[in-house]
């Protein structure tokens, strides 16, 4: 053991130097070329990422019942920071039905009556959301909404421009020869709205398109539970039991074509749950997020009907699946949908590719580093072969040169 220590103070140094320099080079040409490709998929998350308003969307189906709830029990919900909802009502009342729309006191006939309202107005389109935002007297905000006119020119040019500055929004009900209204709004605008574009900007906020009817009229505004909820109720044949007060004919209305959708937005803690450096981990990180979202929104439908009580919370479709059938993803009232999900699951195999590739590119590197350091090998023996010729002739073994050369070239 003496021999080789002193063999490699004697002939290490030089392959100890000579390798280690060329074991850095390659070392940071293959470093810089993962760190590279990965600071770049990095850098594409965030940028995608902050094209994402919301995190991840909640549909809830079969009605709007129970719509008070589910955001607070999402709040509970550890890594969630804020939660919106987001209400699309459609109804195509029968034509001379008791249900009519009316604007400034003339009756408004369309064939589909809608009404879109929002927690938070900036999931509207932006011109809906600057009207409803006006301010009006000592500076507090407007109360009222914006009516917009769905349809082509043909269809709704005339009444677009007999509606400028209409001031009053009311839906009465007709029956038993007495007029009952349901509701009354002001009106802040009176606006064309292009069915494509409305879908866009739903499909920026929410991750998915809607269906908006193809001529009809559309109310924006504000969330109000008790013009929702009146809305609801005779589109779905119930008479409010504060509208009407009477026999029992008067409590039940024509049914309606009637399309509700409910829909809650939610934001996500993304500093603490996402990283680029670290996509799969981030990935397992929100879908472990959503899916505790989503058994949030099955307590709350499981609480809905086991009240001592008997109160019935939230109604399920008999349509949607039940017990065994559901779909994954699918928590029978509500449906959980992430955008931001999708998107990391989509990184995450660009990022298995990427580093495929990497790996790819650093074999013809590897090659190259062999090549120069077999070349190196046989420059060093040349260069060193007088000192091995004299230790040779002094009776020192070739194995113990060769073996003190090779740990030099190791530990380089």
């Amino acid at each position: 053991m003496s021999i080789t220590s002193r063999l490699l103070r004697i002939l290490g140094r030089r392959a100890f130097v000579t390798f280690g320099l060329v074991t850095f080079l390659v070392s940071a040409l293959l470093a810089t070329v993962n760190l590279t490709s990965r600071y770049a998929l990095k850098v594409y998350v965030e940028d995608q990422l902050s094209r994402i308003p919301w995190d991840l969307a909640i549909y809830q189906r079969g009605g709007i019942t129970g719509r008070d709830q589910l955001p607070a029990a999402v709040k509970t919900v550890d890594g969630i920071t804020d939660v919106e909802s987001l209400v699309f009502l459609r109804a195509r009342f029968p034509e001379g039905g008791e249900v009519v729309s009316e604007v400034d006191g003339q009756p408004l006939t369309t064939p589909w009556m809608s009404l879109l309202a929002a927690s938070d107005t900036s999931i509207l389109p932006p011109q809906l959301s600057f009207a409803l935002n006006g301010t009006g007297v000592e500076g507090r905000p407007q109360e009222g909404a914006v009516l917009a006119l769905v349809g082509p020119e043909r269809a709704m040019g005339k009444a677009f421009l007999a509606l400028q500055g209409s001031k009053d929004f009311s839906v009465k009900v007709n029956t038993g020869g007495k007029s009952r209204l349901l509701f009354q709004t002001p009106l802040r605008g009176v606006i064309r709205l292009d069915r494509d574009e409305l879908n866009r900007w739903l499909m920026d906020q929410t991750g998915s398109v809607s269906y908006i009817p193809y001529i009809g009229i559309i109310l924006l505004m504000p969330h109000n539970p008790a013009i929702i909820e009146r809305f609801d109720a005779v589109a779905t044949g119930i008479m409010p039991l504060d509208a009407g007060q009477g026999d029992t004919d008067r409590g039940h209305l024509q049914l309606a074509e009637y399309e509700p959708e409910m829909v809650y937005l939610a934001r996500m803690q993304r500093e603490r749950l996402i990283s680029g450096w670290d996509i799969a981990g981030s990935l397992d990180r929100v879908a472990a997020l959503n899916r505790n979202v989503g058994n949030a929104a099955l307590k709350l439908v499981n609480r809905a009907f086991n009240e001592p009580e008997g109160e019935i919370v939230l109604v399920h479709d008999p349509k949607d699946p039940t017990g065994k059938e559901k779909v994954p993803g699918d928590y029978g009232q509500f449906v959980v949908d992430s955008t931001t999900e999708v998107l990391l699951g989509r990184m995450e195999r660009i990022a298995r590719l990427v580093g495929l590739l990497s790996f790819l590119v650093a074999l013809p590197l590897l090659w190259m580093a062999w090549v120069l350091g077999a070349n190196l090998a046989g420059l060093l023996m040349l260069n060193e072969r007088r000192t091995l010729g004299l230790m040779r002739l002094r009776g020192i073994s070739g194995r113990a040169m060769g073996r003190a050369l090779l740990i030099a070239i190791v530990s380089g």
